[in-house]
């Protein structure tokens, strides 16, 4: 049952964060975005969760994860799919995301859902991979 996530779940989810290998969020960082206005977050209430931004007409995907041990179960895809309706609901029209060029898995979630590619960020992460800038009319 995929519901909003509150500042109350940002221990989770820098939990599964870490887990999943990236750890780039902090708890803190995830509680502070939490509140902040314009953000838009889920939790699948098993540690899997989709962390937004809506400004204006634009949606920004900032963060997806799922705990290792819930992976290729449908749950990041079910969590995505939540996101793109919350998303159009709030009067984005269109939505944008980064996805390292390393994560194919990912890649190929967001081509199925109808996400195209639309650029590259040099050097995006912080161990210098790239991104490539993926996005969707809603």
């Amino acid at each position: 049952m995929i519901r909003e996530a509150t500042p109350a779940d940002a221990a989770v989810m820098a939990d599964t964060e870490a887990r999943a290998g990236r750890g780039a969020w902090t708890e803190a960082q995830l509680r502070e975005q939490l509140q902040v206005p314009h953000a838009m977050a889920w939790t699948d209430g098993e540690g899997g969760f989709a962390l937004s931004t809506v400004v204006l007409d634009e949606a920004e995907l900032l963060l997806i994860a799922v705990p290792p041990e819930r992976q290729r179960q449908g749950r990041a895809r079910a969590l995505l799919q939540h996101a793109q309706r919350a998303w159009a609901a709030r009067g984005a029209t269109r939505a944008l995301l980064e996805v390292r060029v390393d994560n194919a898995p990912a890649q190929a979630l967001y081509r199925a859902e109808g996400w195209s590619p639309a650029g590259l960020r040099r050097r995006y992460y912080r161990d210098g991979t790239d991104a490539i800038i993926m996005d969707l009319d809603l």
